[in-house]
């Protein structure tokens, strides 16, 4: 099987192009974890649709969750398999580089350690840092349908 840092890759999967989640923000958006083989441009005609990371696919956690870092209009997201939202979040921080901050973030060490302290900043079991402040984990449903080739 082809692994990557976030676990099992869809093109591992024989035959799985997509598997698609309901959007916990919008009853009529879907997001769409695509193979990574799969052309973006693909997705044009696919209406109401997000493109998502995706990360321990293979894992044997029993929930989804929906993660991102809430700071711009159109943040990267990422689906995640754990067990819970701690577990969703350390999983999502480890695997993605987007979701990480540093102390350049904070400017100064003294502030990048009172961040620390306060709780603003929160650490993976790995040792990233990331913003907890904008840290969002959404439990979500499914998925909902799965798409093959034919």
């Amino acid at each position: 099987m082809t692994r990557s840092k976030s676990g099992i890759k869809l093109e591992a999967i024989k035959g799985v192009q997509t598997i698609v989640f309901q959007s916990p923000h919008n009853p009529e958006h879907k997001l769409v974890c695509i193979r990574e083989d799969i052309p973006h441009e693909k997705m044009w005609d696919m209406v109401n649709t997000k493109r998502c990371d995706y990360a321990e696919f293979d894992g044997y956690g029993s929930r989804f969750f929906l993660c991102y870092v809430a700071d711009c209009y159109d943040p990267p997201m990422c689906i995640v398999r754990a067990d819970n939202e701690i577990e969703a979040v350390d999983i999502f921080v480890d695997a993605f580089e987007y979701a990480r901050v540093t102390q350049e973030n904070y400017g100064t060490p003294e502030e990048f350690e009172k961040a620390i302290k306060d709780g603003t900043v929160g650490i993976t079991n790995d040792g990233w840092y990331y913003d907890a402040e904008r840290m969002q984990c959404i439990q979500i449903t499914g998925p909902v349908h799965i798409t093959m080739e034919v």
